[in-house]
Parts: C-alpha cells; structure tokens; sequence
C-alpha cells in the first residue's frame, strides 16, 4: 500500500500512470446530456398536496429529486468532520487502512487495489452503523466530535426516509385513487359491434363518440352492468411507451366481451374497450394493457 495515495496532500504534477484508463474504458462524455433542472422539493412547506404533486412529477420526469429543509441540520456538520478526517496526518489514518472487505469499519482506497489494473482516484471510510451501540465504539476517535455527530445523523435519517416513503405512498394513493377505483386488464375489439348482448341490433345506446365497451365476467354482473359508465386510464403494457400518459377515457358498457361478435385482441379481460376508446389511452397495436377503472 502506498500511503502517497491516501489522502496524504502529495501535490502531483502528472497524474500516476496506475490511475490512467485506457481510451476505450473512459466516460464518453459526449453523449451524455446535462440536466441543469434537477426537481428540488421543499419539505417544510406547509402544503403536503404540493409536495406530493412535485414528488409525483419528479419521479414521473427523472426517477429522482433534492429534498431542502428535511430537518437534518447535521448534514454541514457532518461533511465538516468527514473532511477534518481526512486532513489528518496520514500516519493517523493509516492506523485504520485495510485491504479486508470483511472489517466493519475500514480505511481504504480506490475499489480493489490488489486486483484492479486501473486504480480510482479516491479514498473512503467504512463504516457499519446499525445496530449503533455495537459499532460507534469501533469508529475513528479522531477527530473528537465523529463519532457524536455520524450517531446523531444515524439517528436521524430513517427519520427521513419513513418521510420519504409516506409521501411515496401518498403519491400511489392520489394516482391510483385506492379507496375507489380498480385494477384490471383491458383488450379491444373492431366492428361489427352488433349485435349486442345489452342492446340487440339497435346501436340508439351506442354513444356518438364511439366510447363504448363490453363488460368482461368481472364485471358484467349476470348484465347489470349494461349501461353503466366507467373511467378508463391505461397503466402499464408489455413494452414501454404502451400508455399514453395522462389520458383517461370514458365509455359505456354496451354488451357482454364473451359473446360479443367482434372477437377481442385478448380474451378472459375485465374490459373491452372499442378501437377508438383503446385508441385514446394506448398503443393500437397492443393486445393488452393493464387499466385502472373506476364507475
């Protein structure tokens, strides 16, 4: 191990060969495109339907976002002694250095230096946390106020993340709408639509717009359900892009998918929608597609 690379404050000119990957190895850069707008969510504000909204359209546009004033005031704190450990005096530090992945609490750097070629520019500390009685006794001394300070933020953060969750679930219950609608599977069917096992041939029930389903076995109800009006939105499909998203279409039951005469794209659904009302929340040219509904 060379304690050079540890933190040590060795001021080089070139950078080691050790630390060079090959062109083919390297970030391409290039390609990737910035994102000057990362979603940042206050979470002191007083309004939780704003910030479960602004969470919902995080992880809808990103998958990810910054939260600011989560109550951990630690956080500066915390990076102040993280980076009073590492200016300590390097044969300080070393009295921690391990190679074993095994330690629960370890000095070291880049990833696996016996076994790379190509070393990463960095060090880092190991630390195990929880159970916090078991392992605070074992972490560095130096400087005086890690170990209070990592505890104290140890303690905070499933604070934080029971936080997160609840908003997370929040969210699912606002797009889901759990306490009233429902989730099934939908397919689609062509003309001709008649005739109908609510209607007959007459089509006066059919409406002008041509948003009109048949019932599957789940919900034709022994045919109560002729007539009635449902909610439709598409959810998920077998590839991606199969929803369109934000799109929720209306249509009333007008027959029985089992013996309709225009057979559907996928048999045993809890709806079948008409090709204009499938149109209007997926892909066409699915079979099937997961829904939430709601009467």
């Amino acid at each position: 191990m060379d304690p050079e690379v540890i933190s040590a404050g060795v001021h080089y000119t070139n950078l080691p060969a050790s630390y060079v990957r090959p062109e083919s190895e390297r970030p391409r850069l290039s390609e990737v495109s910035t994102c000057q707008d990362v979603p940042v969510i206050d979470l002191g504000c007083q309004d939780r339907n704003q910030i479960v909204q602004q969470v919902g359209d995080a992880c809808d546009r990103y998958g990810f976002f910054q939260e600011i004033n989560h109550g951990m005031s630690l956080e500066e704190k915390m990076l102040g002694v993280a980076h009073d450990f590492f200016s300590l005096p390097v044969e300080e530090k070393l009295k921690l250095y391990s190679d074993d992945p095994s330690k629960t609490m370890r000095l070291s750097t880049s990833f696996n230096v016996n076994k790379e070629k190509v070393h990463n520019w960095r060090d880092y500390l190991r630390l195990h946390c929880y159970p916090l009685d078991k392992y605070v006794p074992e972490w560095p001394s130096n400087p005086p106020p890690f170990k209070r300070f990592i505890s104290l933020l140890c303690e905070i953060m499933p604070t934080l993340g029971m936080t997160s969750t609840f908003l997370l679930l929040l969210l699912l219950a606002t797009l889901f709408h759990l306490s009233h609608g429902d989730v099934g599977t939908c397919a689609h069917y062509r003309p001709p639509y008649l005739p109908t096992a609510c209607y007959g041939n007459s089509p006066s029930h059919f409406p002008s717009s041509n948003m009109f389903a048949a019932a599957g076995e789940r919900i034709w109800d022994n045919g109560s359900a002729c007539g009635r009006q449902y909610l439709v939105r598409c959810i998920s499909g077998a590839f991606p892009g199969t929803c369109l998203s934000d799109q929720i279409v209306q249509v009333r039951i007008v027959d029985r998918a089992q013996t309709s005469r225009s057979r559907p794209s996928s048999n045993g659904t809890t709806i079948v929608l008409s090709s204009t009302a499938f149109g209007t929340i997926a892909d066409p040219w699915a079979r099937l597609v997961n829904v939430e509904f709601q009467q």
